[in-house]
């Protein structure tokens, strides 16, 4: 994980991908056969598993389990997005990666065990200090001026602690989302919060998941061309400790690897 972001020089890859706001009790589905819209295919035909990829009520679809994306084709066919020269057409501004804003909402600062706000700072930390990268988490108290707002969204499911936004535009994914009730409100130890915070704000600077292929999870092709899934130079087909792994919800911190 650590040569990744040396050798792309946080010149991370980038998925469109847009936010949004759930209605209360917003029901989850399945792809069926007369669900399939153009993104929903598109998926498919880039390597996606079925049932990699889930319908939300209010139309956005969730895949890997936790980013939500946009089911209209139109958001992926934006002239604001440009052309780079490197392993993605994607990337996230390198001067932007130098200075990444975070507000903490409320919701995650309170005392008792949904307070996340330490674990939260010490991810910033984990990926602010890599060494030989210039990418900076910087921890803003003003909501307006964040790059990434992390909060508190109990209307979830229930087995995905936190979701997260992948970059759009060059920017930073907008928000990650925390699930105070994940797992029938389980206790989640401090150390399962920073590794859950780390995997997030990895997705919210670009990172797939490491495990990704072996998950059933493709690439996405979108008006423009092929974002692809980039094997990163220098680091292995499968790393067991990778925090970038999918599915490791309930791990403790180990670190990045590599």
């Amino acid at each position: 994980m650590k040569n990744q972001l040396r050798l792309l020089g946080v010149m991370i890859v980038m998925v469109s991908i847009i936010s949004c706001e759930k209605n209360e009790n917003m029901e989850i589905r399945e792809v069926s056969a007369d669900s399939k819209n153009e993104v929903i295919e598109q998926l498919l035909q880039n390597g996606w598993d079925i049932d990699q990829i889930q319908i939300l009520e209010n139309g956005n679809l969730i895949v890997g389990g936790d980013v939500e994306i946009s089911s209209d084709i139109n958001d992926y066919k934006s002239n604001e997005i440009v052309s780079k020269q490197l392993t993605t057409r994607w990337l996230v501004d390198t001067e932007r990666s130098k200075h990444i804003t975070v507000y903490i909402d409320n919701s995650l600062r309170k005392p008792g065990p949904d307070n996340w706000e330490g674990s939260i700072v010490n991810a910033m930390r984990v990926w602010s200090t890599v060494w030989g990268s210039d990418l900076k988490f910087v921890r803003t108290f003003d909501s307006w001026d964040a790059d990434i707002v992390v909060r508190s969204d109990d209307r979830i499911n229930n087995n995905t602690i936190a979701l997260a936004n992948f970059p759009k535009y060059g920017r930073a994914g907008k928000t990650i989302r925390v699930n105070l009730t994940y797992d029938n409100n389980r206790w989640v130890t401090n150390s399962q919060k920073l590794h859950n915070m780390a995997h997030e704000f990895g997705h919210a600077i670009g990172f797939r998941h490491a495990n990704g292929l072996d998950r059933g999870e493709g690439s996405f092709v979108n008006g423009e061309g092929d974002v692809g899934i980039v094997p990163v130079l220098g680091t292995p087909r499968v790393d067991p400790n990778s925090v970038m792994n999918g599915g490791t919800a309930d791990n403790g911190f180990r670190g990045l690897s590599f």
